[in-house]
């Protein structure tokens, strides 16, 4: 069935890499796996029983089977667990748990509804934090629903809780919108946030980077480089992708970038655009609260900041290759924008500069990394963990 809310949305927030979903129906309809596969995911998997469904998949779904993007699966999902073994399911994935017997052309199939089997496979994989979507909570909440009579008159909600908590005990339930109101269950680790979510939460050793007004969320400030990157005693050229509230621009001042002849460029659009839905009509108002806090700066700081409002794409090419000493990037956090920005900043970073990138505990930028790192190895001097973040050292040496 088609979802009723922004799957997209729900792959960014809990940071999903690829798509399983067990049931597909009439594919010439707008399915869900064809919403998964308009939603960013890397891999979409389908395992349905009807032959009629499959058939009509192989040719609805035929580029995207030929890019080996979409991967349709003829069985029961009661054997899911042999359908597994893809590396894929070694990142965070989603599952949409939807089959049940609800046809003629299988309605000889005595397992009625897969459910506890279909749980039992994904508690056989390594990753224990994969986001569980549980569809039909309004027939589930029915003594045997579709007709499935292997379990007794259990209590069939709180029994898939308890086989979820299983998997990994620090699931959380939500439920979200279906076919009504709170018809599907969505089970979730909660991903740990780096925000403070104001000045009076930043330790009295950070506040002083900042203006004592500071106002609006406060990220990891650039105090956290200071067990990565030496403090220099010269005129520092620095670049942040994503500037936000401008938390980080103001620390810098007081860091980094202390020296009255250095610039510190600021590339963020504060805008709305189809790729990004963070913070959707909000960006107005974060781009005022940017300008209201580093008004606030002392003079002999604010004339280091140059704003440059726009897309990283469009501005990041405009600078002069290698004449940065640091670039910081905290932009659009999708694994393709990610390894755009990176490739980018490497043309433009000095030999010995530092990329850091933030927010590591989000699954696309560490992916996007750790591809940098790949493609550019000849090029790393240094790479350092710094609590959430990475700094690479650059060289250019021939």
């Amino acid at each position: 069935m088609p979802f009723a809310f922004v799957l997209e949305s729900l792959r960014k927030e809990h940071e999903c890499v690829h798509y399983f979903e067990t049931g597909l129906w009439d594919p010439r309809t707008d399915v869900s796996s064809k919403q998964a596969l308009r939603s960013g995911f890397d891999h979409v998997f389908c395992i349905e029983a009807h032959p009629c469904w499959i058939e009509l998949g192989k040719v609805e779904f035929e580029e995207d089977i030929s890019k080996d993007r979409y991967h349709l699966i003829h069985d029961d999902s009661k054997n899911m667990r042999q359908h597994l073994s893809h590396p894929c399911f070694k990142d965070r994935c989603l599952f949409f748990l939807d089959a049940h017997v609800d046809n003629d052309q299988i309605a000889s199939q005595t397992t009625k509804c897969p459910l506890l089997d279909e749980l039992d496979a994904i508690q056989c994989l390594e990753r224990n934090d994969h986001v569980l979507l549980i569809d039909d909570l309004r027939i589930l909440s029915q003594p045997h629903p579709w007709g499935e009579s292997r379990y007794g008159g259990i209590n069939f909600i709180e029994k898939i809780k308890e086989r979820i908590q299983i998997i990994n005990p620090n699931y959380q339930f939500k439920t979200l919108p279906g076919a009504t109101p709170n018809d599907i269950l969505c089970a979730y680790i909660p991903i740990p946030s780096a925000i403070c979510p104001d000045y009076d939460h930043l330790t009295p050793e950070n506040q002083k980077y900042l203006p004592c007004n500071y106002e609006g969320e406060v990220y990891r400030i650039s105090t956290n480089w200071f067990s990565a990157i030496p403090l220099p005693n010269t005129p520092q050229r620095i670049m942040e992708i994503g500037a936000y509230h401008g938390g980080n621009v103001c620390s810098l001042t007081k860091t980094y970038a202390s020296h009255p002849e250095s610039t510190i460029h600021c590339v963020d659009p504060w805008y709305d655009y189809k790729e990004y839905s963070e913070y959707k009509q909000q960006q107005h108002t974060n781009y005022k609260q940017f300008i209201l806090n580093i008004s606030k700066l002392e003079a002999s700081d604010l004339h280091k900041i140059h704003i440059h409002r726009g897309l990283s794409e469009h501005i990041v090419p405009r600078f002069d290759d290698d004449s940065f000493d640091i670039i910081y990037i905290d932009g659009n956090h999708d694994k393709r924008y990610v390894l755009h920005d990176a490739i980018m900043s490497l043309k433009k970073i000095k030999n010995g500069g530092y990329i850091i990138f933030d927010d590591m505990q989000c699954e696309d930028v560490h992916r996007s990394v750790q591809m940098f790192v790949h493609l550019y190895s000849l090029n790393i001097k240094e790479i350092k963990d710094i609590e959430g973040q990475v700094s690479i050292k650059i060289k250019k040496e021939i």
